[in-house]
């Protein structure tokens, strides 16, 4: 994208004037800054799995809990009674930004 076409034209820039030490370090910054998130994330999915074991476990019930939470949402929505329960929660937790 826009990025790597900056990042490409500082490089050879910094080469055509004598710098081709700048222009390979700034590719290699740039590569790392693409790279090493990728490197983190695969480090990190080991860890993540004890979490997609639990939620594979779970799964029956989360979908149950939400479903139902939206009905009721769904049905404050059509009785008008949504907005009273903002007020509420407004009255009830003053210190937590709460708007819609």
């Amino acid at each position: 994208g826009a990025t790597l076409g900056a990042v490409l034209t500082m490089a050879a820039g910094r080469g055509a004037g004598g710098g081709v030490g700048e222009g390979a370090l700034l590719l290699f910054v740039y590569s790392m800054g693409l790279g090493v998130p990728f490197l983190l994330a695969g480090l990190g999915v080991s860890r993540l799995t004890g979490a997609v074991s639990w939620l594979r476990r779970y799964t029956r019930t989360i979908n149950l809990a939400s479903g139902t939470l939206l009905i009721l949402v769904g049905l404050l929505f059509l009785s008008g009674q949504f907005f009273q329960l903002s007020i509420w929660f407004q009255r009830t937790f003053p210190e937590v930004p709460f708007s819609l």
